[in-house]
């Protein structure tokens, strides 16, 4: 049936290991650029000892 999220709606995805990531869904011309890449994330989680 597709994507079901409406703008407005709150979307949340979580697992017990790395907790809760919260958003508000919106249009992306209407979203801050995004400048934290998947380097970023890999760095990260790697200095959390998460991978």
């Amino acid at each position: 049936k597709g994507f079901t999220h409406q703008v407005g709606d709150m979307v949340t995805i979580s697992s017990e290991k790395f907790g809760a990531l919260i958003n508000r869904v919106r249009l992306s011309p209407d979203c801050p650029h995004w400048s934290y890449g998947a380097s970023h994330l890999m760095r990260d989680l790697a200095s959390a000892d998460l991978i």
